[in-house]
């Protein structure tokens, strides 16, 4: 049970800073801003450490699977997060894509055979 406890803390730190970039995502931050602001929050919020290397990327390299946060301004279209917390030695794991503006009838179609 001591390790399902440490996962389910280090989730729900996880999952709280989704809801925190949610509210201070503007177009003027980077992508590395964006990582950065995730693992504050992770951090401020008793996270030991990141589980791994956050993922921030927006535009065209948002399909990158394993892409690294630019010094460039977040583009429109897709920002794709990939970030977790670290609780003693337990890590959480989380996979998050937005839209930047508005979605076009392709970046919905897209998200739906994602799935």
């Amino acid at each position: 049970m001591y390790e399902i406890e440490k996962i389910k803390k280090a989730q729900a730190i996880t999952d709280a800073a989704f809801a925190h970039i949610l509210k201070v995502l503007t177009p003027n931050m980077t992508e590395i801003d964006v990582a950065l602001e995730l693992e504050f929050f992770m951090r401020a919020h008793g996270a030991e450490s990141t589980a791994f290397d956050t993922i921030a990327v927006s535009g065209k390299a948002s399909s990158l699977p394993h892409g690294e946060p630019r010094n460039v301004q977040l583009e429109k279209g897709f920002l794709t997060m990939d970030y977790g917390a670290k609780i003693d030695g337990y890590c959480s794991d989380m996979t998050r894509t937005v839209v930047l503006g508005k979605a076009d009838a392709d970046m919905i179609e897209i998200e739906q055979i994602k799935g």
